[in-house]
């Protein structure tokens, strides 16, 4: 296309939908403040946070301050259901942060950033879209410096619309701000000690500058401009259909025998190994003596998932291209509906599993991931299921088992797991089992999990008792050792603090 004059305006070319600008973008003023903002806030936030309050600041900041930023920026249900689980993982981080959570929250604000570029926010785009956002950042700041030059028609100068609106009001307030300085000696000092202050800061942070934190901003500054200055979505233009296009000839006979018989062999088999299961665990109720509950419910359940994981495998290899539009398709989709349910019914057996272990040890972290995990499992073999029902690609399907692994990330990082996890084995203790004792007192306990350990100051085991206020007067120091940047805030903190406090007459001096 040819070139456009100066002052006319930037052609846009239609693509899938979408506008993808081929001139160089305008800088606005609003473009520049987000840019060193997101760099400001991105430096004392992430780089130079304690704690996950930084990070829970940051999670809802830098998005805001990207929409100041960018032009025309597209919002859609995909933005909104984003904002909201950036503003539940905030909540979290300020409540009781972990490194999971952190981790949640780039990753949600990475899929904003794509969200305001036009791109849909697929899990598996993300790396996609940062190699070309960092394309664009380094064809960004190029313009940068030529618009600044002037080397592009209608330079920096030029960019500059109506001087004077901007320059007489600054003016202004300057001038009558100065005078209502002078005429209060008291707004006077405190304007003196606050420059005081910031000066002082600005020298403890020049003190601790370091060559990776100026890396870490260059970095984010690059990949802002990127997002920043970039002209269209991630997919460059193509649309790809979520439908699948089935092949030109039906299956070979030998091949559709070999799937069927693949079918019927497999659905035997789980028929026969599910019944076993339902005879020597469900139907008699309690485990015989000696029972290993450690092989059944951890070794155990871990093969069943891994048979659930390839049961999808192996429908997705069987029910795509040439079978779609085979005569003989109904025959192997009975098949395969008799495998599905049998594999709803292994899910269930992997559940009662590790329900098993639960009741009799006690609950953990690591058997609600395991729980997690299965259920995201669970859930691809569904969407699968409804891949073959509605011939989608396997596009369509990857996407969405990227979204049912995401939903289980955020189940696991959202909620007070383990304040529930704790809570459980308390109760157990309380009622007088003891195998949980050393779950409820595990060293690696977040706050919010101590926070439920008070009742177990009463329990009927005195060892239990023992080791819960040594335990809590352990916490209690640590507590008061704490720094008191203010990244990290944590609000679970505060409350125990309150609670130990009321606990001090019963808790015993910690060591030093």
């Amino acid at each position: 296309m040819g070139s456009t004059a100066p002052d006319q305006p930037l052609v846009d070319q239609p693509l899938v939908g979408l506008t993808i600008r081929t001139e160089p973008l305008p800088v606005r003023w609003q473009e520049i403040f987000s840019l060193a903002a997101i760099v400001a806030v991105a430096d004392v936030t992430l780089y130079r946070a304690a704690g996950f309050a930084g990070p829970a600041v940051a999670a809802l900041a830098l998005p805001l301050l990207l929409i100041v930023g960018v032009t025309r920026p597209r919002l859609g249900p995909d933005m909104g259901w984003n904002a909201l689980l950036l503003v539940a993982v905030s909540l979290r981080l300020l409540w009781c942060g972990g490194p999971l959570a952190v981790m949640s929250a780039l990753v949600l604000m990475t899929m904003f950033a794509m969200t305001l570029t036009g791109s849909r926010p697929f899990l598996g785009r993300i790396a996609g879209f940062l190699v070309r956002t960092a394309g664009w950042g380094v064809r960004g700041a190029a313009e940068y410096v030529c618009l600044a030059f002037g080397a592009l028609p209608g330079g920096w100068a030029r960019r500059i619309r109506r001087p004077a609106a901007f320059a007489m009001p600054a003016m202004a307030v300057a001038a009558f701000g100065g005078l209502f300085l002078l005429a209060n000696p008291a707004l006077i000092r405190h304007v003196r000690e606050a420059l005081i202050a910031v000066q002082e800061q600005l020298r403890i942070w020049l003190q601790n500058l370091s060559v990776l934190e100026v890396l870490f901003c260059g970095v984010v500054g690059w990949l802002t401009i990127g997002v920043l200055r970039c002209r269209g979505p991630v997919e460059a233009g193509v649309l790809e259909d979520e439908h699948a296009t089935p092949a030109n000839a039906p299956l070979d006979d030998d091949i559709y025998q070999g799937y069927r018989n693949t079918l019927a062999a497999v659905a035997t088999t789980f028929g026969a190994y599910l019944l076993f299961e339902c005879v020597t665990i469900w139907v008699r109720g309690t485990p015989e003596a000696g029972f290993d509950y450690a092989g059944y419910a951890h070794e155990g359940a871990f093969w069943l998932t891994v048979a659930l994981a390839l049961s999808t495998g192996v429908l997705c290899l069987i029910f795509r291209g040439s079978t779609l539009i085979d005569a003989r398709l109904p025959t192997l989709r009975r098949w395969g509906a008799i495998w599905a349910v049998q594999n709803v019914v292994l899910a269930l057996a992997v559940f009662y599993r590790l329900w098993l272990y639960v009741d009799f040890n006690g609950l953990t972290r690591l058997r609600v991931v395991g729980a997690l995990g299965t259920a995201a499992v669970a859930a691809g073999l569904l969407l699968t299921l409804i891949k073959i029902r509605s011939n989608r690609s396997a596009a369509w399907l990857l996407r969405r088992q990227m979204w049912a692994l995401g939903v289980a990330v955020l189940l696991y990082v959202l909620p007070p797991v383990d304040r529930w996890v704790t809570q459980y084995n308390v109760s157990r203790l309380m009622a007088g089992r003891s195998a949980p004792a050393v779950y409820a007192n595990q060293v690696g306990n977040s706050t919010e999990g101590l926070l439920m350990l008070a009742p177990l100051l009463d329990a009927p085991d005195p060892e239990v008792r023992q080791l819960t206020a040594l335990r809590l007067a352990e916490k209690r120091a640590s507590l008061r050792s704490a720094g008191e940047h203010w990244s990290a805030w944590q609000l679970a903190d505060r409350r125990f603090e309150r609670q130990l406090s009321a606990l001090a007459p019963r808790l015993p001096a910690a060591p030093e």
